[in-house]
């Protein structure tokens, strides 16, 4: 059953977790750099940079617009050209680090959900009523952290 006959209306998903704004530092720059994150798996992450990461490297990750702030530690276990880009991948040191990231992920999912709600059905719900109402709809089709 594809995603239209279960009613699903993909617009209601913000566009994977591209649109989650992530700061990146490491000691071989000067200050972070600020891409976006790509993708969420259950060990770690990977993100979209215009500058190239080394394979080993070790690096900070925090979410800016969280509270608390979310930081964490990683080293690069990957990085390939993407046309103008880079996409990096990263490994947490800390395996929780990653179910956090995928909380955080569900909630921007959730928001863009309520956002969706108001701009296209005018509609207002709480942050509560939009949680509740976007797992009923869409929690199953949510991509597993091992996707």
């Amino acid at each position: 059953m594809d995603d239209e006959s279960r009613g699903i209306d993909k617009r209601a998903f913000v566009r994977h977790p591209t649109e989650i704004p992530i700061e990146v530092s490491s000691t071989r720059i000067d200050g972070p750099i600020c891409p976006h994150l790509k993708d969420i798996s259950m060990g770690g992450i990977s993100f979209t940079s215009k500058r190239n990461f080394q394979k080993g490297e070790l690096i900070e990750i925090t979410i800016p617009f969280l509270t608390p702030v979310f930081h964490s530690n990683g080293v690069v276990v990957w990085s390939k050209k993407d046309g103008n880009n880079y996409e990096v991948g990263i490994r947490f040191h800390n395996l929780g680090d990653a179910f956090r990231v995928r909380m955080i992920e569900q909630v921007c999912y959730i928001e863009a959900y309520r956002k969706n709600q108001l701009e296209e059905e005018g509609r207002v719900l709480s942050s509560e009523e939009a949680a509740f109402e976007w797992i009923e709809r869409f929690a199953e089709s949510f991509p597993r952290a091992d996707e």
